[in-house]
């Protein structure tokens, strides 16, 4: 979404991007808008940049000078932060199930699986990290990442190992039908947001970053559970081996149109 930056699609580490459901759209009017280093590859539908581009893994050739655009999800509202359900950060190192509410002071998944009940979970500063040993499921569910002060915001920090694994699908219907992780749009481009994707790991729905970077990593075994999302962000970096399939008509937020990666 970024209009100016250079390198707002930056694939790079050998990535080895796929979407072939999918159109990528690049808002930045940069000469380098979208690029592409070493050996990296990104197979789309289409890339279509308002600027230009660098470097030639991408299939098809992306077509440069399209119009600006505006954000697919601008019509979705920010959820209401409401009070805190929890008012300190919440440290897991065991199984442990939590249920919707706010969460004054983030989530910090060090061990164990974490299984997320439907609904709502918004964290209101600290964050939600999950350690490389540690594990969070939850089916039908909205994680929104907000603040009260800036100064205490922390950004989305999922590692994901196998067999420690990421596994979240957004709501079906809803308010929130399709969103699955929800930046706040306040949020500035000096908090990057960092998920990877392995054997195992899944994120079905809309990954929101509207006004702050996003590095996503995938991992060497991507083709055995491929993922079903769509990215939106300021900036788009994409490191190693991943697939990004359509989710389906089923699972989008009312009139967004068609699926897309947006940066």
């Amino acid at each position: 979404m970024n209009r100016t930056e250079p390198d707002t699609l930056d694939l790079g580490g050998g990535a080895d991007v796929r979407l072939p459901s999918c159109t990528v759209m690049v808002d930045s009017s940069a000469s380098t808008a979208a690029v592409a280093q070493g050996s990296s590859k990104l197979l789309a539908a289409a890339t279509n940049v308002v600027g230009g581009y660098s470097g030639d893994a991408f299939t098809p050739t992306p077509q440069t000078g399209i119009q600006p655009f505006t954000d697919p999800l601008a019509g979705v509202a920010a959820p209401p932060v409401g009070s805190c359900d929890h008012t300190s950060v919440v440290t897991i190192s065991a199984n442990r199930t939590l249920l919707p509410g706010t969460y004054c002071g983030g989530i910090n998944i060090k061990k164990g699986t974490t299984t997320l009940r439907p609904g709502l979970y918004v964290i209101n500063e600290g964050g939600l990290n999950v350690a490389s040993g540690a594990s969070i499921k939850g089916e039908e569910v909205t994680i929104y990442n907000t603040y009260t002060d800036p100064k205490f915001f922390q950004p989305f920090n999922m590692a994901s190992n196998y067999p420690n694994v990421v596994q979240l699908t957004a709501p079906t219907s809803g308010a929130y039908k399709g969103v699955l992780l929800f930046q706040d749009r306040r949020v500035t481009r000096g908090y990057k947001n960092y998920l990877t994707k392995n054997e195992g790991t899944v994120y079905e729905g809309y990954l929101y970053f509207p006004s702050s970077p996003l590095r996503f990593t995938g991992g060497e075994t991507w083709e055995v559970n491929p993922a079903k999302m769509v990215l939106i962000a300021d900036m788009i970096e994409l490191r190693g081996n991943i697939e990004i399939v359509s989710p389906g008509e089923e699972r989008l937020p009312g009139g967004t149109g068609d699926v897309r990666l947006v940066e």
